[in-house]
């Protein structure tokens, strides 16, 4: 069920003075514990994406793995993983 956008918003934890004082934290874990705020995600930036006409899809940042596989699924569109060196635990 897609949710409005005060809804997902109201999904992200925001802990003040983390990691030190005078930083707001957002905390995306419990919008990704939601199935529906996820769904609006995923959906909401696969509406932008469809009026770009794209044919691959290419990630780089942990944060963007967690959405897209979903958007690849909703696309079906080549989706290029590649290996940050300095992240990867294999030498």
């Amino acid at each position: 069920m897609i949710i409005n956008e005060t809804e997902l918003i109201a999904t992200i934890r925001s802990i003040p003075d983390f990691p030190k004082e005078g930083i707001l934290f957002r905390d995306i874990t419990t919008l990704l514990k939601n199935a529906d705020a996820y769904e609006t995600l995923v959906e909401s930036i696969a509406e932008k994406l469809r009026r770009l006409m794209l044919t691959s899809l290419s990630v780089r940042k942990h944060a963007v793995l967690l959405s897209a596989p979903p958007l690849h699924m909703r696309f079906m569109q080549v989706l290029f993983l590649p290996e940050n060196p300095e992240s990867s635990p294999a030498k």
